[in-house]
């Protein structure tokens, strides 16, 4: 026998699809399937740019490192033009300031005999200090006439005697102290 059924199924097993919907079906997929390829060329894309903008990242960096090393090895080397500028300023106010101390020399040659000179001496104000130690007072007179004759002459300015004795042997010392007109 065959089987007995005992109830009426009224829902359909297969509905059909309308055109309609299948239409916006299709037209889903295609969107989905489009979505999909922009997802993945914008991550291709991204990518690619991450990748290159860290690469150009680790290149500045490498330069970076390589830049301090340059201006690390050169600041020695810098300190020393530093220092070298500053010591040329005083080597160029030292020979500006420079005074022909030969030609003084020759002058107080020309007066004093140089066996008898003992000592020359300049100041910090240009102040000339010459000792002399003679036999005679003689040579030492001449010496001081001498003396005279520049300032006269204006070689020399404000010459004095700044000290004067006698020894027991008949030796003559003395000291004379100018200013000498370069």
């Amino acid at each position: 026998m065959a089987p007995v059924t005992t109830g009426i199924n009224l829902i359909r097993t297969k509905t059909g699809i309308s055109p309609q919907l299948t239409a916006i079906e299709q037209s889903l997929r295609r969107s989905a399937y489009i979505g999909i390829g922009v997802f993945l060329c914008v991550g291709i894309i991204v990518a690619v740019v991450y990748v290159l903008f860290s690469q150009e990242r680790t290149q500045l960096a490498g330069r970076q490192q390589s830049l301090i090393q340059q201006v690390t090895g050169n600041a020695q080397r810098e300190a020393m033009y530093v220092a070298i500028k500053s010591r040329v300023r005083i080597v160029k106010s030292a020979i500006q300031n420079q005074k022909p101390w030969s030609k003084l020399l020759d002058r107080v040659q020309s007066f004093v005999n140089p066996a008898d000179l003992t000592d020359i001496m300049v100041d910090d104000q240009g102040r000339i200090s010459i000792s002399i130690k003679t036999n005679s007072l003689e040579s030492l007179g001449n010496v001081a006439q001498a003396l005279i004759d520049e300032a006269k002459a204006k070689q020399v300015v404000n010459p004095q005697l700044s000290s004067f004795s006698i020894g027991s042997s008949g030796t003559v010392q003395s000291s004379f102290s100018f200013l000498a007109v370069f």
